[in-house]
């Protein structure tokens, strides 16, 4: 198994700015888990992250719950998702 890449600087600081946004599923209110979008198991990058609230994203209806074949199925879905969560940190 690869080892996961360590965040560069500017990942890093974009990491910790996603975790302030609200979940981009329901809209909780921050701070956000940084979900990183994986396809076939495989983590897309630091800047494919989503903030979701600990239900959507470890709880029982969140992605880190799905099996394997509803995870790659939900990959569009999760691009769609960071569009909008990259407009929102532009106007940060």
């Amino acid at each position: 198994m690869a080892k996961k890449k360590p965040a560069t600087k500017d990942e890093s600081e974009r990491m910790a700015k996603v975790k302030r946004l609200p979940c981009v599923v329901c809209e909780a209110p921050p701070p956000s888990d940084c979900h990183h979008i994986t396809q076939f198991g495989r983590r897309l990058g630091h800047k494919f992250t989503l903030p979701l609230c600990y239900e959507d994203h470890r709880g029982r209806r969140g992605f880190s719950g799905m099996d394997r074949s509803a995870w790659d199925k939900s990959v569009s879905n999760q691009l769609k998702y960071l569009e909008i969560v990259n407009q929102q940190l532009e106007m940060l």
